[in-house]
């Protein structure tokens, strides 16, 4: 049995008494056949009697009204239950190395560049070692030489005598007690264990929302110096390639000139890292090349295709070239291949006939394209996939009439950030395609890209500004 009861403002009342259905729970309070006690003050109604509930039309409208909407809200509540149920059993399967496998293949790849690196260290000193014996052994060969010489003019002056062959001998003995042991005795071989620094490997949350172009009002530390015209600049976490004429130089984390050549091969149009090679790629409006970071040497690719370039990209397996033309095309070259030409799109499939391709970055299986549409002079910014040009979304920038070259960068959480020379501008654009932020740079930023995980490197006609990301 249960009781229900309303009270109004004037203290009226009315009070429902019904049975409880235990079997239908929250869901049917009154059964079908529930005989309703009714006492209400009402001049229409006696003080006290009992009804049917299909008696009363107004009792009945507000039985009904009732519990149709707890029913409704029992509904609602139930698919939320299942909801949470069906999510929790979704989390509870969850095969961590479909999540993890990016962060696993850097892991691996970090793994495998350490051991490289531990390897050629060890041939290193294996060589010196090496080197070390030998100058000792030419040492001793140079005494026996010398016992040999010294023998043979006593022979020829027939001046041999019993002592001097017992001091010949002698001395030949002494060599030959020299070289027992020689590793002992000549080289001092120490080695110090190998300390590993925690920071090597930094792992924590991302927030989406946690880097905006605000942040870039304060520069952390400044490369000084001057230079006109473009100022690409690439990285490949470890070094900051810059060129700084008349030199190609690599700079460290602690923003010191590690490594530096002679750069005399012309205006640098753009740079970009090749994880692939472990070396980075450089080109001039003609020329395609190869700067290992290990030899300081410089390379010159023999492309087959002889076109005007302006961009460059690379993926795991591939180089992406732009073209510097009205109708720009875009080639892809196979880094394990030989640096065979592996695919060329064309215009309309890359661009209209009137545009022209400023810049391109490779992310993830996309291809980010920055579109001059020569025509109106106005700018946009595409990404497409990278196996086939398939337009994923599309956003026209503020940037119009533009003189000088527009280019990107890749942020953190798949974000961009586009370089605006014409009017020292920089814009924050979301992984899907939407204005986040925009701000006024100075002085003139002219390239940008991201130096390791934490920093962000934008060079300037002044030199080269690094900020915390």
């Amino acid at each position: 049995m249960f009781i229900l009861q309303l009270a109004d403002s004037s203290h009226d009342y009315m009070k429902y008494y019904g049975t409880f259905d235990e079997d239908k729970r929250s869901r049917d309070y009154i059964s079908d056949k529930l005989v309703v006690c009714v006492t209400i003050r009402t001049p229409r109604w006696p003080i006290s009697h009992e009804y049917d509930r299909n008696s009363s039309p107004s009792f009945e409208n507000l039985c009904r009204n009732h519990f149709n909407e707890h029913d409704y809200l029992n509904s609602k509540l139930n698919l939320l239950v299942n909801e949470i149920d069906t999510f929790d059993k979704q989390l509870l399967a969850v095969d961590l190395r479909k999540y993890i496998q990016n962060s696993s293949d850097k892991l691996q790849q970090w793994r495998f560049d350490s051991y490289k690196t531990i390897d050629q260290y060890c041939d290193q000193k294996y060589r010196e070692i090496e080197q070390y014996m030998i100058k000792i052994i030419n040492q001793k060969r140079e005494d026996i030489e010398q016992i040999r010489i010294n023998m043979l003019e006593l022979v020829q002056k027939r001046r041999m005598t019993l002592e001097l062959i017992e001091s010949l001998t002698s001395n030949l003995r002494i060599v030959e007690t020299e070289m027992n042991d020689i590793d002992q005795k000549y080289l001092s071989f120490r080695t110090t264990p190998l300390i590993l620094n925690q920071d090597l490997i930094y792992i924590d949350e991302l927030s989406i929302e946690e880097f905006d172009l605000n942040s870039l009002i304060s520069v952390y530390k400044t490369i000084d110096y001057t230079r006109q015209g473009l100022n690409p600049i690439a990285s490949n976490n470890q070094y900051l390639l810059i060129h700084r004429e008349p030199n190609l130089c690599l700079i460290d984390r602690n923003l010191r000139i590690k490594k530096q050549t002679l750069w005399n091969h012309g205006q640098i149009l753009d740079m970009c890292w090749s994880s692939a090679l472990e070396k980075f790629f450089l080109i001039t409006l003609n020329q395609i090349y190869i700067f290992d970071v290990n030899t300081i040497s410089i390379e010159r690719v023999d492309a087959t295709q002889k076109l005007h370039w302006l961009s460059c990209t690379c993926s795991d397996q591939s180089l992406f070239l732009s073209t510097n033309e009205k109708g720009s095309s875009i080639c892809e070259f196979n880094l394990l291949n030989s640096f065979q030409a592996a695919k060329r799109w064309e215009s309309p499939d890359t661009c209209s006939r009137d545009e022209r391709i400023h810049d391109m970055i490779f992310n993830k299986g996309t291809l980010i394209l920055i579109i001059e549409n020569l025509l109106t002079e106005k700018i946009r910014l595409e990404l497409r996939s990278s196996a086939r040009l398939d337009r994923l979304w599309s956003l026209q920038l503020d940037i119009s009439y533009p003189t000088k070259k527009i280019s990107c960068c890749l942020l953190n959480n798949d974000q961009w950030l586009i370089i605006d020379s014409n009017k020292s501008r920089l814009f924050q654009v979301t992984m899907d395609g939407k204005f986040k932020f925009t701000c006024h740079y100075n002085p003139i930023p002219s390239a940008a890209c991201r130096f390791g995980f934490d920093l962000l490197a934008i060079s300037t006609l002044n030199g080269v500004n690094i900020h915390k990301l």
